[in-house]
């Protein structure tokens, strides 16, 4: 079974509040790993895992890493993420008998057997897919704490966290699937250091100054939450190609009219999504995160793009 985002199997990390700013005790500051694609389709996209779990890679929607190049398999390779007796984060990869087979730093992987994967180290899945982990630092982990262990709102945004933003979704999808004739629209917004690659800290601060524009034109039973300490989503019921077009474009004008806008980059996409096929919010989340890089979403060019299923889906 699949524990990767139930709430009772999470691990913990407690926050301390002192004098007004939030602290994350030390023996628990890389308790967080940040997955990072390098190449391949959905090349681009950060995702956060926690220690103390396993985490299934394939093109099935119903992994917890959905992989989006043909070349991988529906169930290709599992992450494993576990504490050493000092502490700290261990990762091991363990091809689960892919078709084209799983590389770290070049080494071919004997399938079904656990390999030691540390900072630094490539991971092949495939021809074309690569992929590197990283320790979370003090800041980022503070971060993810407030994003998923506060049960309602995220702390930096007032916007609601990722569990709660997770949790609306899934309604959201249950409720499509009784209406399979309407819509609903997943918009995207990324934010980064227009000199550099993209930074928790950057994205924070960012989304503090930015989110009173947004809210201005937002429309009303739009859903917002935290996707990650990188990316905002907004859940937009009841919405066609013309009115996710016509939402990214408000968005991203009411972004360009902010003063900072100079210092960062903000980008914009949207994943419109029938209610006919069989939906599961985190594989859709997902899946928008790895498309519109792949469409190119930026702060000159929000992408739209409409959901595509795997044949499962149909």
């Amino acid at each position: 079974m699949n524990h990767s985002h139930d709430p009772k199997t999470r691990s913990s990390i407690s926050i301390s509040k002192v004098e007004g700013r939030w602290e994350n005790p030390s023996s628990k500051t890389e308790r967080w790993i940040f997955l990072e694609q390098l190449a391949g389709t959905g090349a681009g996209r950060h995702l956060h895992l926690e220690v103390g779990k396993s985490y299934r890679m394939g093109r099935d929607p119903q992994c917890d890493v959905v992989l989006l190049d043909d070349t991988c398999s529906r169930a290709h390779a599992i992450i494993h993420t576990t504490l050493t007796e000092q502490g700290h984060p261990k990762v091991e990869l363990e091809d689960v008998g892919s078709a084209n087979g799983s590389l770290i730093d070049g080494k071919n992987l004997t399938p079904q057997a656990p390999h030691a994967w540390r900072p630094g180290e490539v991971l092949e899945l495939g021809p074309s897919s690569r992929f590197l982990i990283a320790f979370a630092t003090s800041e980022e982990a503070k971060l993810l704490a407030w994003i998923t262990e506060n049960p309602e709102k995220d702390l930096s945004t007032g916007y609601l966290n990722h569990r709660g933003f997770l949790q609306a979704f899934e309604i959201e999808c249950s409720r499509l699937a009784k209406n399979p004739d309407q819509q609903i629209a997943l918009m995207v917004c990324k934010a980064y250091a227009s000199a550099g690659r993209a930074s928790a800290k950057v994205a924070k601060d960012t989304f503090q100054w930015l989110i009173p524009a947004l809210r201005k034109v937002s429309r009303v039973g739009t859903i917002p939450g935290r996707i990650d300490p990188y990316h905002l989503g907004f859940l937009i019921r009841d919405c066609d190609i013309e009115g996710a077009h016509a939402a990214v474009t408000r968005f991203l004008e009411a972004s360009r009219q902010s003063e900072r806008t100079g210092v960062i980059s903000i980008a914009f996409g949207v994943l419109l999504i029938p209610g006919k096929y069989r939906l599961n919010a985190q594989g859709l989340i997902d899946t928008a995160l790895a498309q519109l890089f792949v469409q190119g979403m930026n702060a000159k060019a929000p992408a739209v793009v409409e959901y595509t299923p795997a044949p499962t889906e149909l």
